[in-house]
């Protein structure tokens, strides 16, 4: 395998998951809801990777294949996570005896 392509996924991986983290944080004292801020983090992290990529790429179609094959797997992979942990947190409260 290209070594190329490995660290350009690793460098995918690390800005993805630093910037979700992140966006994570300084929106979890919002009154967000959790899915509706997992929604909120997915778009703002989407729009700056998307910009990022076609202002260092000087090229739109580039930097949208890129964004497509590199990013967007590792940005749904934090959507998905972000839904697993809110329907955990809700779990509890509508268990509640009646």
């Amino acid at each position: 395998m290209n070594s190329l392509i490995i660290w350009t996924l690793a460098g995918a991986f690390i800005n993805v998951t630093v910037l979700t983290r992140v966006a994570q944080y300084l929106l979890r004292k919002t009154s967000l809801r959790d899915k509706k801020r997992a929604i909120v983090v997915f778009i703002i992290v989407g729009i700056i990777d998307l910009l990022g990529l076609t202002l260092f790429f000087k090229s739109v179609s580039v930097g949208i294949q890129f964004m497509i094959f590199y990013y967007l797997p590792f940005l749904l992979m934090w959507l998905l996570k972000d839904f697993m942990e809110a329907s955990r947190k809700k779990a509890p409260r509508d268990a509640r005896p009646q």
